[in-house]
């Protein structure tokens, strides 16, 4: 039997591909020349027609499957905090944060969220994640350059397709091309990244962060 979780994790599965297939299109590529997902493809031949139809659709009536994406509040600023701080614990514990809690929540409320590009990924009134992008200012004759600036997701439900939502989301506004930065060790965030076509162009020492650790800076393309 197919849990709720189950179906959560095939339906996001499902309309990453179909966004990343259509996206494709876009760029005058053939979407079937892309890596695709052979155990999606194998689960999906499985499923009875019905429940296949529910997925597509998006009509299954569960908690697990009412994820959407909005632009960030105010109001958002605690989850934002809780979620930046935990998932940095979790996933980033080689890197210990350079300012203490206090510090972090304030420059949250009073710097990031101001200064726009935030979203928020929420489930029945709760954050699970959030993205903070940004464009800098060209110089004359200049292009102006797009960042992925911030994506963390509560620990909880990492490997849910959230992650990729919120990217979707910030990529559809962004020029290109995109720059990010992650740490080196980071390779969850990495393999992330790459899987959505980014490509690491600049390989640094850690001199240029206030952790002091190597990083990774990568860049997605026209």
């Amino acid at each position: 039997m197919t849990t709720p979780r189950q179906l959560k994790r095939m339906a996001l599965a499902m309309g990453q591909f179909i966004d990343e297939y259509e996206r494709k299109s876009r760029r005058g590529l053939d979407p079937n020349d892309r890596w695709y997902d052979r155990k999606l493809e194998s689960t999906i031949k499985k499923l009875d027609p019905l429940l296949l139809s529910t997925l597509m659709t998006d009509d299954l009536q569960t908690d697990t499957l009412d994820v959407r994406i909005r632009n960030a509040t105010p109001a958002d600023s605690d989850a934002i905090a809780d979620i930046y701080l935990a998932s940095r614990r979790t996933h980033v514990a080689f890197a210990p944060l350079a300012h203490p809690d206090y510090d972090v929540r304030l420059w949250i409320a009073t710097v990031l969220l101001p200064a726009g590009g935030a979203r928020v990924a929420v489930a029945h009134g709760r954050v699970l994640g959030f993205c903070a992008t940004s464009i800098e200012t060209p110089a004359p004759g200049g292009a102006a350059q797009a960042w992925i600036d911030h994506l963390y997701l509560d620990p909880d439900v990492v490997g849910q397709g959230i992650g990729s939502a919120l990217l979707a989301a910030a990529l559809r506004d962004l020029p290109r091309p995109v720059r990010l930065y992650t740490f080196a060790q980071n390779t969850g965030a990495r393999r992330f990244y790459e899987r959505h076509d980014f490509v690491a162009i600049e390989f640094g020492d850690g001199s240029g962060n206030e952790e002091g650790c190597p990083d990774v800076l990568y860049e997605l393309g026209c």
